[in-house]
C-alpha cells in the first residue's frame, strides 16, 4: 500500500466507526480491483495458456521426430558430397553427349551446344523423377534406392548409345578402320556417356534425398523451438497472473488489517468520550 491509499484507509475506517457500520470489503474492492485469478474455464486467453503451459506432449513428439530426423541425415548422403562428385562427373557426360551427337554426323560447330542440351536433359528428367521418387519413399535411405522409373530412363538412354554405336560401326565398315579402333571408340562412349549418365542419375538422387532430409531437419528444429518459446512464455504468464493474485492478497489483508484497526480505535475513541459525556451529565 502506498501513502494515499493508507490515508485514505484510516480516513474510510474513522467515518465507518462513526457511522456505526463496516466496509473493510467494499473499501478494498474499490482500491485494487477485482482479485486477478487464472481461471481456464471460463476466460478464453487463460485456457489457451493453459493448453500451452502444459504442451510437454508435443514437443516430446517433436523431439523424438527431431532424433530420427537427425539419424537419417547421419547415416544418409551428404548433399556437399554428392554435389561434388555430380559436379566432377557432369563435364564427362558433356564430353560422352558431344562424342555420341558426332557419331550422328551433325555438324562439328552444333556438336558441343547439342551434347550439353542432351546432358541438361539428361539431369532434368532425374532430377524429377528424383522429387516424385522422394515423396513416396519411407525413409532418406529408401530415396537413395534406384526404382524402376530411373532404372528406365537410364537403360533408355543406354540403349539409344549402344543403338547409335552399332550403326555407326555398320555404317563404316567399308572405311579402312580396324575392329581394336572400332572396339576401342564403343567402349570410350560407353565410359564417357554411359557410365556417367548412371553415376549422375545416382548422385542427382542422393543430393535430392540430403537436401530433402536437410530441409526436414530444419523445419523440425523450428518447431521445437517455437514450442518450447510459446511453452515458456506460456507458462511465464500463467506465474505472473498467479504473482499478482498472491499480491493483491497480501495488499487486502494489510488494508483489511489498517481498517480494521482503525475503525477499532475510532470506535473505542468514541465510546471512551461518551462515557465520560455520560459522567458529566450525571448529577
Amino acid at each position: 500500500m502506498n501513502m494515499f491509499e493508507r490515508f485514505q484507509t484510516r480516513r474510510v475506517a474513522a467515518r465507518a466507526a462513526r457511522l456505526g457500520i463496516h466496509v473493510g470489503d467494499e473499501l478494498a474492492a474499490a482500491q485494487r480491483g477485482e482479485r486477478p485469478k487464472f481461471d481456464a474455464a471460463k476466460n478464453p486467453k487463460h485456457a489457451r495458456l493453459a493448453f500451452e503451459a502444459a504442451d510437454d506432449i508435443r514437443i516430446r513428439e517433436l523431439a523424438r521426430d527431431l532424433r530420427i530426423v537427425e539419424e537419417e541425415a547421419a547415416n544418409g548422403p551428404t548433399l556437399l558430397g554428392s554435389a561434388v562428385l555430380a559436379l566432377a562427373i557432369l563435364p564427362i557426360e558433356v564430353v560422352g553427349a558431344t562424342q555420341l551427337v558426332a557419331m550422328m554426323d551433325i555438324e562439328s560447330r552444333h556438336r558441343l551446344a547439342i551434347g550439353t542440351g542432351l546432358t541438361i536433359a539428361l539431369v532434368g528428367v532425374t532430377a524429377v523423377l528424383a522429387t516424385t521418387d522422394a515423396s513416396t519413399a519411407k525413409n532418406a535411405i529408401d530415396v537413395a534406392k534406384r526404382t524402376v522409373r530411373s532404372t528406365f530412363v537410364a537403360i533408355v538412354y543406354t540403349l539409344l548409345v549402344l543403338a547409335i554405336a552399332l550403326l555407326r560401326a555398320l555404317y563404316s565398315l567399308d572405311e579402312d578402320v580396324g575392329v581394336l579402333q572400332r572396339v576401342a571408340e564403343g567402349l570410350i562412349l560407353l565410359a564417357t556417356a554411359v557410365g556417367p549418365a548412371w553415376a549422375l542419375e545416382w548422385l542427382v538422387r542422393r543430393a535430392h534425398t540430403a537436401w530433402s532430409t536437410w530441409s526436414r531437419l530444419r523445419l523440425l528444429r523450428r518447431r521445437v523451438r517455437v514450442a518450447k518459446r510459446t511453452q515458456e512464455r506460456a507458462t511465464s504468464e500463467v506465474n505472473a497472473i498467479h504473482e499478482r493474485g498472491s499480491k493483491w492478497d497480501a495488499e487486502r489483508a494489510h488494508s483489511h488489517g489498517l481498517y480494521g484497526l482503525t475503525h477499532a480505535l475510532e470506535t473505542a475513541e468514541r465510546a471512551a468520550r461518551k462515557h465520560r459525556d455520560d459522567e458529566d451529565q450525571t448529577p
